[in-house]
């Protein structure tokens, strides 16, 4: 029988291979072990028919561990490697828990040794190969069941008729909500108490751990099981969690259909929850979903994908409408519990202004003496000197190369790029008037200039860093005594709601950059969730050099920027009219690359709608050199290119 199997490698496409094992256990999201050219792999049966009319290889053994996913969890990798071009093996590997993905952790009982117990990788491809020809080895992982593989949810469902409709805030099947406000977890209690009466269990994505962790504080006191007085324990699904009881976690809901509450990112979006009732995906719009430097995968998409494909109701909550709620309010229930608007004021920085700008701490002292407890939000950590001449205006910049310089406080200066050095350089190139050293605006030198200018203690910072060191409990008592907190945008978070009288953002332009193509949505999602920072009566306030842009000119008016953004979008091919991938490709000389890069550009400007074409680098990398093609197109044009079958083309979805 010829199978369909999607390798755990990098590999979008599913290979072919004949089943030798068990015709009982043979069935979609099993697991297998297969030659791949010269190594051993793992995969999963993707489809138990193949129309391949080729020569095709024996597996080598068959996985039982007592799981199979059932046939909503394979819908939903398949959609997600669909629109990543992605391997779904690789996605449902994810989904496993740590002890159960490595192939070198697999035994078998060798025939041929009287049944001795071994591992699978000690032995060669050539022996598997000889040992499997009477048929596939069973492999297993050494804490595996005793039980049988089986799948919970390949049988008759239970009907729930519950429904998120404003009777019994269930669930009417496959129904898509947008919660706006400042307070969501009320609705989320409701949601979650009639889910677990019905024995359905609750899927809740953030975009970070802390958010998962301050949800799970506030949704655990008083959520009830049916009718009973009960709690529920509402599970931490992330990176934060042990080895282990991610293990037992994982077995609860994937293998004995436990019925809980799961909050996480991608791991709790990957985990096989298998009595699903409702998604829900906090802080939707948070731009934090949008800068994941750890994973390609959008963890809003992913939670959407896995509602769709157990359909189940999706709820998104978030301080704001996001481009896509606005643009299909007319489709999805909008639900907006917003009671005030806390209104923003952009102040202007002047181009050219180098340090801290006087009139930010000039208002700073202000709140200062009204005894307000003042947040001031930046991006920058540490400062970086450098020299100015106040008479030409500029920044003293390498004579050799042009490039930035380092500045240490005795005017030695070395090149970052090229390594030239000067030693107590104090005048300008240009003029010969003095050199200011200046040092440019980051936590640091705000805190330094404000203990000199303003108050001398009260002042407290914070950073990822300091997150991860520091209790939650113990931050917010030393939020509390103090007056003036420092923070990165790491405190865009809703466990320090309503605790400041004002804050003030500082160059939004730092943490974004202008020129990306949702720099402007990114904007206002995170003047949005500084909103919810601000106490009733507080104020915002923005300085910004790009205070003409239109998401700051904007930012008070919801309908007016949304409608200003989806117009823009829609003339140029972008979210949510279209996705954007980068179409990269590689070769060995320049020339070859130019010669493909036109090809592709000439064939498929039109209907992949190209928009930009350039090469990621002049200088070759170990080799190669590489170029990208900007595409504005949807997943089903990129799968009738063919370009995938390329082994020199690279997929990547940049922009959904």
């Amino acid at each position: 029988m010829i199978i369909q199997v999607s390798p755990s490698l990098n590999i979008f496409e599913t290979l072919s291979y004949h089943y030798t094992g068990d015709p009982a256990l043979l069935k979609p999201g099993l697991r297998v072990v297969i030659p791949l050219g010269n190594r051993i792999t793992a995969g999963w049966v993707i489809d138990t028919h193949s129309h391949y009319k080729g020569k095709v290889k024996d597996i080598l053994g068959v996985i039982r561990d007592g799981y199979l996913p059932d046939k909503h969890f394979l819908a939903f990798v398949k959609a997600v490697s669909g629109v990543y071009f992605t391997s779904v093996g690789m996605l449902l590997d994810a989904a496993l828990p740590p002890s159960q993905k490595p192939i070198s952790a697999i035994y078998f009982e060798n025939k041929e040794k009287e049944g001795k117990v071994e591992k699978l990788h000690r032995y060669s491809l050539d022996e598997l190969q000889r040992l499997s020809s009477a048929g596939a080895i069973e492999g297993f992982y050494k804490s595996r069941d005793s039980a049988p593989v089986v799948s919970l949810n390949h049988g008759p469902e239970a009907e729930f008729t519950g429904g998120f409709n404003r009777h019994n805030f269930g669930r009417e099947t496959g129904e898509n909500r947008f919660l706006i406000g400042y307070r969501r977890e009320t609705r989320y209690r409701e949601i979650i108490h009639d889910c677990l009466s019905h024995g359905k269990s609750v899927l809740i994505t953030v975009p970070d751990n802390l958010t998962a962790v301050y949800l799970a504080e506030k949704l655990e006191p008083g959520t009830g099981t049916g009718a009973g007085t009960g709690k529920v324990c509402v599970d931490l699904y992330n990176s934060e969690v042990k080895p282990k009881d991610r293990e037992i976690l994982w077995r609860d809901y994937a293998l004995a259909g436990k019925t809980g509450v799961v909050v996480g990112g991608q791991s709790a979006v990957l985990l096989p929850i298998t009595n699903l009732g409702a998604v829900i995906c906090e802080r939707a719009g948070s731009s934090v979903y949008s800068r994941n430097h750890f994973s390609k995968y959008n963890i809003r998409l992913l939670s959407e994908l896995r509602a769709l494909h157990y359909n189940v109701s999706l709820m998104e909550g978030f301080s704001t409408h996001t481009v896509r709620s606005f643009n299909s309010r007319s489709q999805i229930f909008i639900e907006d519990r917003r009671e005030e608007k806390i209104a923003a004021e952009v102040r202007m920085v002047r181009g050219g202004t180098k340090g801290i700008p006087a009139d930010f701490v000039q208002l700073l002292n202000n709140y200062f003496l009204e005894n307000k407890k003042v947040l001031v939000v930046l991006n920058k950590k540490e400062s970086f000197n450098f020299l100015y001449c106040g008479k030409c205006k500029k920044v003293l910049r390498c004579p050799s190369c042009d490039r930035s310089i380092e500045v240490d406080g005795e005017f030695n200066l070395k090149c970052l790029h090229c390594g030239q050095e000067r030693t107590s350089h104090t005048l300008c190139d240009r003029c010969g008037e003095p050199l200011a050293l200046v040092e440019d605006i980051s936590i640091a030198s705000l805190k330094k200039a404000l203990k000199q200018q303003v108050v001398e203690t009260g002042i407290m910072t914070l950073s990822a860093e300091g997150l991860k060191d520091e209790h939650m409990y113990s931050l917010l008592r030393r939020i509390e005594d103090s007056k003036i907190i420092i923070s990165t945008p790491v405190i865009l978070n809703p466990l320090f709601n309503n605790m400041f009288d004002a804050v003030i953002y500082m160059r939004p332009e730092s943490y974004f950059n202008i020129d990306e193509y949702d720099a402007a949505e990114k904007i206002f999602s995170m003047v949005a969730e500084l909103r919810e920072l601000v106490k009733k009566g507080g104020s915002l306030d923005i300085f910004s050099t790009f205070h003409f842009h239109y998401s700051l000119k904007l930012i008070n008016d919801e309908e007016g920027f949304f409608g200003r953004e989806l117009k823009y979008r829609e003339w140029f091919h972008l979210p949510p009219f279209a996705n954007v991938y980068h179409i990269e490709i590689k070769d060995k000389t320049l020339r070859k690359l130019g010669k493909e890069m036109r090809k592709i550009y000439t064939k498929f400007k039109d209907s992949l709608t190209i928009k930009r074409i350039y090469l990621k680098d002049r200088q070759a990398q170990r080799g190669v050199y590489k170029g990208v093609i900007e595409a504005h197109t949807q997943p089903e044009a990129i799968l009738e290119s063919e370009l995938l079958g390329n082994r020199n083309i690279a997929i990547e979805l940049v922009m959904i």
